[in-house]
């Protein structure tokens, strides 16, 4: 019933234009596969995840270091290269586990949708990674 409720919800969104989701920062706020409610994490803290697409280039702040990509996105879809990071340490663990799983899943996001000031990025296995506008 989620995953239903889930393709409704990305069905009744726009498709993604990639030019209004170029040369935005946007702030990552929530992380998780929505069939596994308990693996979704809402991320309200100081110094969120960033991600910025712009000239076929992904880059950002995964919370802890910085990090640099290359993306193609053809329509919806969206693919991101491998990435090169910072090696710097976090300064907790809460901190570690969140830029690893935003670092790890950013990597395998396949789809891309946007409304209004949301944007969407899915994997395969139904993980989200929810951003918004940065201001």
């Amino acid at each position: 019933m989620t995953r239903l409720l889930v393709s409704l919800t990305l069905l009744l969104l726009s498709d993604v234009c990639a030019q209004s989701v170029q040369g935005v920062t946007w702030t990552l706020t929530r992380i998780g596969n929505l069939s596994e409610p308990k693996s979704t994490v809402e991320v309200e803290r100081e110094d969120p995840p960033t991600l910025r697409l712009e000239n076929g280039r992904a880059s950002g702040f995964a919370g802890c270091n910085s990090f640099t990509s290359t993306y193609t996105m053809h329509g919806r879809d969206l693919s991101i290269a491998a990435l090169a990071t910072t090696k710097k340490a976090c300064e907790s663990s809460v901190r570690t586990i969140l830029e690893s799983r935003f670092l790890r899943d950013l990597q395998r996001v396949n789809t891309a949708t946007i409304s209004g000031s949301v944007l969407v990025l899915t994997t395969d296995d139904g993980t989200i990674l929810a951003f918004r506008r940065a201001p």
